[in-house]
């Protein structure tokens, strides 16, 4: 898509100033932006004067780049149970989640989820799994809704532990303000990837957390395609733990080990310094 927009710019300016036109792509990577999947890009545009023949000392273009890409719509606030508010720093938990379809109290079911980073005032900083909200199917808050997508605010602190556990989710980034992820967090999803930038604050994630392995829980699968997570952080933690659940040496990049713990086999999995 990219190099499609390229190629329209090249030819509209190219009419007016030929060969002067020289165009700079600049790619920032997903990593540069919290809670952000997508790569975005900066164009600079550059004519040489003495090339396009005139004396045009500056020019402004302006107009609007668009894609076929899906776009996913903010999720509504009433979608969330809001738990812990605190009025002295204005902050609070989402502990629940009512979008989900078997909700029963007529909302529409919405699988792809864009977390507020402030609700009624209260900035969201942290994401609870609680007994107290199930409903049907024996929902729990975040967990166990068939969610396929989840867009995590660069406000949240604390992942708690289970919180997705149970979803459909293939990808997710872990916003830079992330200090803690807990114990199975992620497990049984669908993940392909896991990906935490350089400027992540995290310093604890918890056993299981990216589980990956043959086991199942009823219609759920336990990451089985999760072959690598982006590592971008500079900072070492016992992935073997986090994958494996067998506490391991702590390290920055390597493969964890493959385990087997009676009927369950848990696979090997890269951690590594990039993008997907």
């Amino acid at each position: 898509m990219i190099s499609k927009i390229i190629r329209i710019i090249i030819g509209l300016l190219g009419a007016a100033f030929g060969t002067a036109v020289y165009i700079t792509l600049v790619e920032l990577l997903p990593g540069l932006f919290t809670n952000v999947n997508n790569y975005k890009y900066i164009i600079a545009i550059y004519i040489d004067k003495a090339l396009a023949g005139n004396d045009i000392t500056e020019a402004t273009f302006s107009g609007n780049i668009s894609s076929d890409a899906e776009q996913l719509v903010a999720t509504p606030d009433y979608c969330f149970d809001v738990d812990g508010k605190d009025d002295t720093d204005m902050t609070a938990s989402i502990n629940g989640y009512r979008c989900n379809e078997y909700n029963g109290i007529g909302y529409d079911a919405i699988t792809e989820v864009i977390i507020p980073s402030e609700i009624d005032g209260y900035k969201i900083t942290s994401l609870k799994y609680s007994t107290m909200q199930c409903y049907k199917n024996n929902i729990c808050g975040l967990a166990r809704n068939n969610l396929k997508k989840v867009i995590i605010p660069d406000s949240i602190i604390t992942i708690e532990s289970s919180v997705f556990q149970g979803n459909q989710l293939t990808s997710i980034n872990i916003p830079d303000s992330v200090t803690e992820i807990g114990d199975g967090a992620f497990k049984y999803n669908n993940l392909n990837y896991v990906y935490i930038g350089s400027n992540s604050k995290l310093t604890s994630i918890g056993s299981e957390a990216f589980s990956s392995s043959n086991n199942t829980f009823g219609d759920f699968v336990d990451n089985p395609n999760l072959k690598v997570i982006y590592n971008n952080s500079g900072k070492a933690f016992d992935w073997n733990k986090i994958v494996n659940n067998e506490s391991g040496t702590s390290f920055v990049t390597g493969t964890t080990n493959t385990r087997t713990s009676d009927s369950t086999t848990y696979n090997s999995v890269e951690i590594k310094t990039g993008t997907p």
